[in-house]
């Protein structure tokens, strides 16, 4: 009844009327039960219930203050707007007393005005270290924010990353909605923004928020965990597993199976997640930004999501492992960490197949691990990770190979994403790398200086890896971080994915030189701009120059360098001389960050992962020549006479 028509903008104020007409013998109560209208349901103090309807009577809901919708950044993301309303007939004003029951309103949709197309949905090659807007602040002229990201690459290669969507601001109970975007093209472009699962801000509240990535790569399905919130968040839910009890916390979940185009109605799994701890545990919420899927050993194919459990007793959260080894149609309690305080906490396979938590503290200080060796389903002592400060703040951390060999040096490398240090707050996010399982980690690489918080990682179908994080928090009237994508990869860190091979080469003691072929391999997708071999560790005496492949080595390709060494003197047959291949080089596809900026990455010296070996066998040299005759001198002949000899004449 508002005259608006289609086509609608944000903030517009969409009104509707309810006739009522009483078909029956006695006096009801027209009694509306839900609505996504405000002021509609009874859950709102004003609202369109009629009390004490005549017999064969009629009245109304109409009025400016009551059935409408004000258009925001959520119908903009769908596209259109449609209202629903379910009615009930009772006896008496509560509703208790029910005479007819599911009167469910149809209403045609009403189109809602396109949203923008972004810098991002144009398709522009950003360099490693570059970071681009995926959401900002009341983009839409609502007032609505963002923050929670999430990350994942569904088994088609596609990059999947995820939020909320804070009308009000704040998180649950909040009336938040789960949105993503989706690229095809290894983050080049990006989709629109899509609905996931939708919050509402009516009287009959619900929001969904803190979503978390898990992906089977068996079956190609994508879960998608959150919380769905009605009246209360983590701090105040009750005790409970009822779906439909508004004052506990609900854990839910959604899936799809292709790859983000559609996504199930949201399951409420708050019993399997609780079960064993009903009586214990009164709130609980995944963690989010991504799981894991287990690739080795006995458990390979499981799939783990970290929860943070609140009890009814304490001021501490426990970590929690949710594990499913039926491919996500049902999810069981595994490992419990109650001995010390953990909010957000990931997970991630070490190269012998154990699981490490790595856990946010709680408080500023430094982040808690402990390690599984049963895939999650138990976990030993909690250690304080001093090499990984933490202002108390959502973190990742992943292998960054995942499809490495069991036991393998790729196997052992693990990223991990943060604040750099933990005595200035929310700032200054590093990637830091380990070669180790985690037993020693880099200083970390800067990649956001100044404001930032929440960070999630992914490896890209191209082996490269995409960063989702909070960049800057915005604080004048919402409460915000704007939603940023960054590609990066091994070379940005500073290193050289390749391997450098020799076949066993043989000498000749007395041989000045050898050559020794090597083979380097780019296993990258970065094109390397210019590399050198180098062989070093050789034994005294021995030496080698560098060799320089100056037009440098394009990603996937292989090429060979003869390695010329020089042979002492001293070498002698039998030596077995060995050393190692050192590959150092360039490349232009990345960017420094800092305070002031970004700078060309184009003369930065890269180092190799991994360094090859070589080895050179000292053989026999050749035999001494036989000395040249000599012409008989007239002494060494007289020397020689005898007196009656006779074989000599002397003229």
């Amino acid at each position: 009844v508002d005259n608006l028509g289609e086509n609608l903008a944000v903030g517009s104020k969409i009104r509707y009327k309810f006739d009522y007409t009483n078909v029956s013998d006695q006096q009801i109560t027209v009694y509306p039960k839900d609505s996504n209208l405000t002021n509609t349901d009874v859950m709102s103090t004003d609202n369109c219930r009629i009390r004490d309807l005549a017999a064969k009577g009629t009245s109304k809901c109409d009025s400016d203050k009551l059935a409408y919708h004000v258009v925001g950044a959520e119908d903009i993301i769908k596209g259109t707007f449609t209202p629903t309303a379910l009615f009930q007939a009772t006896e008496d004003n509560n509703g208790t007393k029910v005479l007819q029951d599911n009167i469910v309103i149809d209403f045609e949709p009403v189109t809602i005005k396109a949203q923008s197309k972004d810098e991002a949905s144009t398709a522009k090659a950003y360099k490693d270290g570059e970071s681009r807007y995926l959401a900002k602040a009341r983009q839409f002229g609502a007032n609505e924010s963002y923050r929670i990201p999430a990350v994942a690459t569904g088994k088609n290669g596609r990059i999947l990353a995820a939020w909320d969507l804070r009308p009000v601001g704040g998180d649950a109970p909040q009336p938040n909605s789960i949105v993503m975007r989706y690229s095809d093209d290894q983050g080049k472009s990006w989709s629109d923004l899509k609905m996931v699962a939708q919050g509402r801000n009516t009287g009959s509240r619900h929001g969904y928020s803190d979503p978390s990535f898990v992906v089977d790569e068996e079956t190609g399905t994508i879960f998608l965990f959150f919380v769905k919130s009605y009246n209360q968040g983590y701090a105040g839910s009750q005790l409970g597993v009822d779906p439909n009890n508004r004052n506990v916390l609900q854990a839910a979940i959604t899936k799809s199976t292709n790859n983000g185009e559609t996504w199930s109605e949201p399951q409420i799994i708050t019993d399997q997640v609780t079960k064993g701890h009903e009586q214990e545990w009164k709130s609980r919420f995944a963690t989010s930004g991504a799981g894991i899927q287990l690739k080795y050993g006995t458990h390979k194919g499981r799939l783990i999501q970290q929860f943070a459990v609140k009890p009814t007793t304490g001021s501490i959260n426990y970590a929690v492992s949710i594990y499913s080894d039926d491919h996500g149609e049902t999810w069981k309690v595994g490992g419990v960490i109650s001995s010390t305080n953990m909010d957000e906490n990931k997970v991630v396979e070490l190269s012998d197949g154990s699981v490490m938590v790595n856990a946010r503290p709680g408080a500023v200080g430094y982040r808690k691990v402990a390690i599984s060796k049963d895939g999650g389903e138990t976990y030993g002592e909690v250690k304080n990770e001093t090499q990984l400060p933490d202002p108390n703040n959502n973190a990742h951390i992943m292998r960054a190979y995942p499809d490495a060999p069991e036991g393998s040096a790729k196997a052992k490398i693990l990223l991990f994403s943060s604040p750099q240090a933990n005595n200035v707050g929310r700032k200054n996010g590093v990637i830091r790398i380990s070669f180790d399982d985690g037993k020693t980690w880099s200083a970390g690489k800067l990649y956001k200086s100044n404001s930032m918080a929440y960070s999630v990682m992914t490896v890209l179908d191209d082996g490269s890896y995409g960063l989702l994080y909070e960049g800057d928090w915005i604080s004048n009237g919402v409460d915000s971080h704007e939603i940023m994508y960054m590609p990066f990869s091994m070379a940005w860190l500073g290193y050289l994915d390749v391997t450098a091979t020799a076949e066993a080469a043989s000498v000749a003691a007395g041989t000045t030189t050898v050559t020794v072929p090597v083979t380097v391999k780019n296993n990258s997708s970065d094109d390397y701009t210019s590399l050198t071999v180098k062989a070093a560790g050789l034994p005294a005496g021995w030496s080698a120059a560098d060799v320089r492949v100056a037009d440098g080595l394009a990603a996937g390709k292989s090429t060979t360098v003869n390695v010329t060494l020089t042979v002492p003197e001293s070498a002698k047959k039998g030596d077995k001389v060995t050393g190692t291949i050192k590959v150092t080089g360039t490349y232009a596809n990345g960017v420094n960050v800092s305070a002031t900026g970004t700078t060309p990455m184009d003369s930065d010296t890269l180092t190799a992962m991994e360094d090859g070996s070589l080895t050179v066998n000292v053989t026999e040299g050749a035999p001494d020549p036989d000395p040249e005759p000599t012409e008989p001198t007239i002494a060494s002949i007289g020397a020689s006479l005898k007196a009656g000899d006779g074989k000599y004449v002397v003229g």
